[in-house]
Protein backbone atom coordinates (compact mmCIF):
# COMPACT_ATOMS: atom_id res chain seq x y z
CA UNK A 1 0.00 0.00 0.00
CA UNK A 2 2.81 2.39 0.93
CA UNK A 3 4.47 2.07 -2.48
CA UNK A 4 1.17 2.79 -4.25
CA UNK A 5 0.77 6.05 -2.34
CA UNK A 6 4.34 7.03 -3.20
CA UNK A 7 3.79 6.31 -6.90
CA UNK A 8 0.55 8.27 -6.98
CA UNK A 9 2.12 11.20 -5.18
CA UNK A 10 5.08 11.19 -7.57
CA UNK A 11 2.75 11.31 -10.56
CA UNK A 12 0.72 14.16 -9.06
CA UNK A 13 3.71 16.03 -7.56
CA UNK A 14 2.34 15.81 -4.01
CA UNK A 15 4.37 16.43 -0.86
CA UNK A 16 4.47 13.91 2.00
CA UNK A 17 4.39 14.60 5.71
CA UNK A 18 3.88 12.50 8.79
CA UNK A 19 2.91 13.15 12.37
CA UNK A 20 5.82 12.67 14.73
CA UNK A 21 4.43 11.89 18.12
CA UNK A 22 6.27 13.13 21.18
CA UNK A 23 5.63 12.36 24.82
CA UNK A 24 3.63 15.57 25.38
CA UNK A 25 2.99 16.88 21.89
CA UNK A 26 3.07 16.01 18.20
CA UNK A 27 4.34 17.81 15.15
CA UNK A 28 3.94 17.50 11.40
CA UNK A 29 7.31 16.92 9.73
CA UNK A 30 8.53 16.37 6.19
CA UNK A 31 8.81 12.76 5.14
CA UNK A 32 12.49 11.94 4.48
CA UNK A 33 13.28 12.16 0.74
CA UNK A 34 15.45 9.02 0.75
CA UNK A 35 12.54 6.99 2.09
CA UNK A 36 10.26 8.24 -0.65
CA UNK A 37 12.82 7.00 -3.17
CA UNK A 38 12.79 3.52 -1.62
CA UNK A 39 9.02 3.18 -1.90
CA UNK A 40 8.65 0.57 0.84
CA UNK A 41 7.11 0.53 4.30
CA UNK A 42 9.75 -2.01 5.33
CA UNK A 43 12.57 0.43 4.56
CA UNK A 44 10.77 3.17 6.48
CA UNK A 45 10.42 0.91 9.53
CA UNK A 46 14.10 -0.05 9.43
CA UNK A 47 15.02 3.63 9.17
CA UNK A 48 12.88 4.55 12.18
CA UNK A 49 14.20 1.65 14.29
CA UNK A 50 17.85 2.46 13.46
CA UNK A 51 17.26 6.13 14.15
CA UNK A 52 15.68 5.27 17.51
CA UNK A 53 18.66 3.06 18.43
CA UNK A 54 21.11 5.84 17.57
CA UNK A 55 19.25 8.81 19.06
CA UNK A 56 16.25 7.63 21.15
CA UNK A 57 14.37 10.56 19.60
CA UNK A 58 11.08 8.76 18.98
CA UNK A 59 8.27 8.01 21.40
CA UNK A 60 8.76 4.48 22.72
CA UNK A 61 5.15 3.48 22.20
CA UNK A 62 5.34 4.02 18.44
CA UNK A 63 8.73 2.29 18.27
CA UNK A 64 7.04 -0.81 19.67
CA UNK A 65 4.62 -0.74 16.76
CA UNK A 66 7.49 -0.22 14.31
CA UNK A 67 9.31 -3.24 15.74
CA UNK A 68 6.26 -5.48 15.56
CA UNK A 69 5.38 -4.56 11.97
CA UNK A 70 9.01 -4.80 10.85
CA UNK A 71 9.28 -8.31 12.31
CA UNK A 72 5.98 -9.39 10.76
CA UNK A 73 7.19 -8.36 7.31
CA UNK A 74 10.63 -9.94 7.76
CA UNK A 75 9.25 -13.21 9.11
CA UNK A 76 6.75 -13.47 6.26
CA UNK A 77 9.55 -12.78 3.78
CA UNK A 78 11.88 -15.40 5.29
CA UNK A 79 9.15 -17.98 5.81
CA UNK A 80 6.37 -17.50 3.24
CA UNK A 81 4.45 -20.60 4.37
CA UNK A 82 0.92 -20.62 5.75
CA UNK A 83 0.45 -20.07 9.45
CA UNK A 84 0.56 -17.34 12.02
CA UNK A 85 3.59 -15.16 12.67
CA UNK A 86 4.63 -17.12 15.77
CA UNK A 87 4.63 -20.50 14.02
CA UNK A 88 6.64 -19.01 11.13
CA UNK A 89 9.11 -17.52 13.62
CA UNK A 90 9.37 -20.84 15.48
CA UNK A 91 10.33 -22.55 12.22
CA UNK A 92 13.02 -19.95 11.55
CA UNK A 93 14.43 -20.19 15.09
CA UNK A 94 14.44 -23.99 15.05
CA UNK A 95 16.31 -24.07 11.75
CA UNK A 96 19.67 -22.94 13.16
CA UNK A 97 21.46 -23.38 16.50
CA UNK A 98 22.91 -19.85 16.47
CA UNK A 99 19.49 -18.43 17.37
CA UNK A 100 17.87 -21.60 18.70
CA UNK A 101 20.37 -21.66 21.57
CA UNK A 102 20.18 -17.92 22.30
CA UNK A 103 17.30 -17.65 24.79
CA UNK A 104 17.79 -13.94 25.46
CA UNK A 105 17.46 -13.15 21.77
CA UNK A 106 14.42 -15.42 21.43
CA UNK A 107 12.70 -13.78 24.40
CA UNK A 108 13.14 -10.31 22.92
CA UNK A 109 11.85 -11.39 19.51
CA UNK A 110 8.85 -13.23 20.96
CA UNK A 111 7.91 -10.15 23.00
CA UNK A 112 7.82 -8.08 19.83
CA UNK A 113 5.58 -10.44 17.84
CA UNK A 114 3.43 -11.62 20.75
CA UNK A 115 -0.23 -10.58 20.80
CA UNK A 116 0.55 -8.85 24.07
CA UNK A 117 3.21 -6.62 22.49
CA UNK A 118 1.15 -3.46 22.86
CA UNK A 119 0.93 -3.97 26.62
CA UNK A 120 4.59 -5.00 26.70
CA UNK A 121 5.66 -1.87 24.86
CA UNK A 122 3.61 0.35 27.17
CA UNK A 123 5.17 -1.33 30.22
CA UNK A 124 8.64 -1.00 28.67
CA UNK A 125 8.30 2.77 28.88
CA UNK A 126 8.55 2.34 32.65
CA UNK A 127 11.78 0.34 32.34
CA UNK A 128 14.33 2.64 30.78
CA UNK A 129 16.67 0.91 28.37
CA UNK A 130 14.62 -2.25 27.82
CA UNK A 131 13.04 -1.07 24.58
CA UNK A 132 16.44 -0.01 23.29
CA UNK A 133 17.77 -3.50 24.09
CA UNK A 134 14.76 -5.06 22.34
CA UNK A 135 15.29 -2.92 19.24
CA UNK A 136 18.94 -3.95 19.15
CA UNK A 137 17.91 -7.60 19.56
CA UNK A 138 15.50 -7.36 16.63
CA UNK A 139 18.20 -6.02 14.32
CA UNK A 140 20.71 -8.51 15.68
CA UNK A 141 18.27 -11.34 14.95
CA UNK A 142 17.78 -10.18 11.38
CA UNK A 143 21.53 -9.89 10.84
CA UNK A 144 21.97 -13.45 12.15
CA UNK A 145 19.14 -14.92 10.07
CA UNK A 146 20.12 -13.16 6.85
CA UNK A 147 23.42 -11.28 6.94
CA UNK A 148 23.27 -10.36 3.25
CA UNK A 149 19.79 -8.93 3.57
CA UNK A 150 20.81 -6.98 6.66
CA UNK A 151 23.86 -5.54 4.90
CA UNK A 152 21.58 -4.25 2.13
CA UNK A 153 19.32 -2.63 4.74
CA UNK A 154 22.37 -0.99 6.30
CA UNK A 155 23.59 0.31 2.92
CA UNK A 156 20.16 1.84 2.27
CA UNK A 157 19.94 3.44 5.70
CA UNK A 158 19.83 7.20 5.22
Amino acid sequence: MFHLLIELATEKNVAFYYVKRGSNSSEIVNFPEKLLEQKAEYSFLFYKIKKYIEHQDEDEYIVGHFLRRFMEIFISYKNPTKGDVKSKLDAIINSDAKYKDNQTLQDAIYKVINNESHTYMTNERLNSGNLLNTANSVLNFISLVDATHYSFLEKNYV
